[in-house]
């Protein structure tokens, strides 16, 4: 059973999460009204993935995922279809990005999706957020091949390109999560970007074999 901690500082729709989630079969294990509390909670209950509003009080959601995608996975729920609050909590580390306008079964859709490695995108902003990544990372030489990468680096560049999460990565690869985090951010590095999403971009331009 996917054990599920909310984190939505409104109570209402917060409790109409639960029912939900409740219903189709997932496993609620604790409910929280802020990032702060979140932090707490997902140490204590290490839940499959974490269910995380985007603008809340003290502490946002774009902060605890930071704090949280090394631990579990993260899914977005939220009314901001602005590209650059998808951009901030995938750079984050959130596994996907969804709006609060979802049909409940595509909700627990995307929640099994994310638990098993793969990246959520909500159809209304894949358009904006497409647009605004071509015009984000910069185009390369022309020669189609991306210098002084290592074999591990061009693995672990493939399955970000595949939306993989960093525990997803860890698990194909046989290797910890830390040590992907590392290979992470040596990519930004030498492909002048900035968060996965550019960097799935930049996969797509260049030929990795």
């Amino acid at each position: 059973m996917i054990r599920v901690l909310v984190v939505e500082d409104h109570t209402l729709f917060r409790q109409a999460l639960v029912r939900l989630l409740s219903d189709e079969g997932l496993q609620v294990v604790a409910e929280a009204a802020s990032g702060e509390e979140a932090l707490s909670l997902a140490e204590q209950y290490q839940p499959d993935v974490i269910l995380m509003d985007l603008h809340m009080p003290k502490m946002d959601g774009v902060e605890a995922a930071r704090r949280l995608s090394d631990q579990t996975n993260i899914l977005m729920l939220t009314v901001s279809e602005d590209d650059n609050d998808l951009f901030r909590a995938i750079e984050a580390g959130a596994s996907g990005y969804v709006l609060k306008n979802i049909e409940p079964q595509e909700l627990i859709r995307a929640i099994k999706d994310v638990v098993q490695g793969h990246s959520v995108l909500a159809p209304e902003v894949t358009t904006i957020a497409l647009k605004a990544l071509r015009q984000r990372v910069p185009r390369g030489s022309g020669t189609g091949k991306i210098p002084d990468l290592s074999e591990r680096e061009r693995q672990v560049l493939t399955l970000i390109a595949q939306g993989k999460s960093n525990r997803a990565i860890a698990e194909s690869l046989g290797i910890s999560q830390h040590t992907v985090k590392t290979y992470v951010e040596r990519l930004y590095e030498k492909l002048g970007v900035s968060s996965r999403a550019e960097a799935a971009v930049a996969a797509s331009e260049v030929d990795l074999n």
